[in-house]
């Protein structure tokens, strides 16, 4: 039953995530899903304005050796086609926080910005979209999460 309930939700995370591989011919690319995305635009006084957020990607374990080689390479935020926010990204394993069912077939990892966005100008705080770059023996991935809300914080 346990394990039953595992798949189910390891099945919803599938479906809330986006995934695109740079090249579909290529059938080794472990397959990556954003299970979350969630951002806010700091407006604290006594500080200057700035974007973070934090996220957590899971990464199709195909091998134990794939653990060591991945890189994030870039994370950004576009609304439409502008780039509005880009972040040099500081990686956690957080994959021991799950059953062994869930480890044994997924890398977890918590990603946050080394240090908030602070370029950030809002046309709106609606619709955007996520797009995190991954990089290792496996080659290199691309993945999407589209519809991200930011929020304010005072």
């Amino acid at each position: 039953m346990y394990r039953n309930f595992t798949l189910l939700i390891l099945g919803f995370t599938l479906l809330s995530g986006c995934t695109s591989r740079e090249s579909n011919s290529d059938p080794h690319l472990p397959l990556c899903v954003i299970d979350s995305f969630e951002v806010w635009h700091n407006l604290m006084p006594g500080g200057s304005p700035a974007l973070y957020f934090t996220s957590v990607v899971k990464l199709e374990r195909n091998s134990d050796s794939m653990h060591d080689s991945i890189n994030i390479e870039k994370v950004s935020l576009y609304y439409g086609e502008t780039e509005a926010a880009n972040f040099k990204v500081l990686r956690t394993d957080i994959s021991g926080e799950y059953p062994d069912s869930v480890q044994s077939e997924w890398l977890i990892y918590r990603l946050v910005p080394e240090q908030g966005f602070d370029g950030f100008n809002p046309v709106s705080y609606e619709n955007y979209t996520a797009l995190v770059t991954l990089a290792g023996g496996f080659g290199r991935l691309s993945i999407k999460r589209t519809g991200i809300e930011i929020q304010k914080v005072y």
